[in-house]
């Protein structure tokens, strides 16, 4: 592999792991605002915060995405090389568009699409973690 793309595949990992951690705690905050107004103890200072930091994270999602695939053209001419890893990037952007349309319908009254955006938000979860494993383990072969 060429020098300077050992550098951007590393920076790649890199950054999608510190996303995944973002992610991982925006997921917390929505699990306790699922916790506490169940509890009938709404905290709207983590609602707020879960929401304003929703819109964020897609953004860095999408530049990690964009990211991935002009390492790999660069490196191989050609967009998929690592079709696993592909089709699951491709996958969670999606569920996490899908998972963001469907919290801005919520309304106070709206149990179902609750319901919708917190299993959203949990598969992209566990396949995020997932992603991230299969992407050490093509980076580092570990």
């Amino acid at each position: 592999m060429q020098g300077y793309l050992t550098y951007v595949i590393t920076f790649h990992c890199i950054y999608n792991i510190l996303n995944a951690i973002s992610f991982l705690y925006q997921g917390y905050m929505g699990y306790m605002i699922r916790k506490n107004r169940l509890a009938g103890k709404p905290d709207f200072s983590i609602v707020k915060k879960h929401r304003r930091f929703g819109p964020i994270l897609i953004a860095e999602f999408f530049l990690g995405f964009l990211l991935g695939i002009l390492v790999v053209y660069t490196a191989y001419g050609d967009l998929i090389v690592y079709n696993l890893h592909f089709l699951i990037a491709l996958t969670l952007l999606l569920g996490i568009l899908a998972a963001f349309f469907v919290s801005r319908k919520i309304t106070l009254k709206t149990g179902l699409l609750r319901n919708v955006h917190a299993a959203l938000g949990a598969g992209v979860l566990i396949l995020y973690i997932f992603q991230i494993f299969l992407g050490i383990y093509l980076r580092f072969g570990l």
